[in-house]
């Protein structure tokens, strides 16, 4: 099973029954970007691919590490307009609380604390909202649940707005840090890694939206899908174990490829892998999504205090 928290990837690795086709749209744009928008608009959608009902952009990108500048300043504009699409217009009089989910420590899981520590914080200035940011960090590290944190300091400044970034799951290698995914059904930390903890949801603002990068990926997953580029299925595999198997003269063979089979079904299972240069990855995808967040909020131009 091909796990994945992209909304294109759900839809893909799901086989479609009648009536639950999602609302869908493409768009191309220069720089080799491009983006896809889905509507869950039903009950029975949510149940069937696991998703909350709402609003999914993903914005494909080419390599982050090879980007011109032209190209990066591209990047963020697209970011920026479809952040601005769920949002809507953000007020000087709004409260907005950014929240970068993850572990610091961690590279592959590091995004949302890159992002936190690029975005303008605004407190008491005047003409801007006043935006504030929070990195709670993961239950191992503090012993308190993410969502405890987060509902307590919403609870305490009453933010009207929300943002959300966290590091995702891709069930396609070559998604790994060429995809932002927005949305505005907030996000449930940890469920990447299988590590489900209480979810962040729309509830708790008047606008809340949440911003991830597919940085992970199950081992299990990838090495599945370099075997169906090789054209090396699961159907097509039992077939010709079920040949070797009836042939007297192949004993050995048939209980070798056995072993290789349930050799990669242990050695695999729970692994999780990220790409090579992932600390350079994250550094530059955090600079796009914190310049964009920036101009959403109209504090690009204020100076970063420290």
């Amino acid at each position: 099973m091909k796990f994945s928290e992209l909304i294109s990837e759900i839809i893909q690795n799901s086989s479609i029954e009648a009536g639950e086709e999602v609302l869908s749209k493409f768009e191309n744009y220069k720089h080799q970007i491009s983006t896809e928008r889905y509507e869950i608009v039903s009950d029975s959608q949510a149940k069937f691919y696991g998703k909350e009902k709402g609003v999914y952009d993903l914005i494909s990108l080419p390599d982050v590490l090879y980007l011109t500048q032209s190209q990066l300043e591209y990047s963020v504009q697209i970011v920026e307009k479809r952040l601005k699409d769920i949002l809507g217009k953000v007020k000087s009089t709004d409260k907005v609380l950014v929240v970068g989910l993850g572990n610091r420590h961690i590279s592959s899981d590091s995004l949302g604390v890159s992002v936190v520590s690029k975005v303008n914080v605004t407190f008491n200035v005047k003409k801007f909202p006043h935006v504030m940011a929070i990195c709670p960090s993961v239950l191992g590290l503090t012993g308190i649940e993410t969502f405890d944190i987060v509902s307590g300091v919403i609870d305490k400044v009453k933010p009207n707005v929300l943002i959300l970034i966290d590091s995702l799951c891709a069930s396609s290698e070559e998604r790994l840090g060429k995809s932002i995914q927005l949305s505005n059904t907030g996000i449930c930390p940890g469920s990447g890694i299988g590590n489900n903890r209480k979810c962040i949801d729309k509830k708790l603002a008047e606008k809340v939206v949440s911003i991830g990068v597919p940085l992970l990926i199950y081992a299990d997953t990838f090495v599945s899908s370099a075997f169906e580029k090789n054209r090396i299925d699961n159907d097509r595999f039992e077939s010709i174990m079920h040949t070797i198997k009836k042939s007297r003269d192949n004993p050995l063979i048939y209980d070798f490829i056995q072993d290789v089979k349930n050799a990669y079904n242990s050695t695999f299972e729970n692994v999780i892998v990220s790409i090579k240069d992932i600390s350079e990855c994250v550094e530059i995808l955090s600079d796009i999504i914190a310049s964009a967040i920036n101009r959403v909020l109209g504090v690009d131009c204020i100076k970063k205090i420290y």
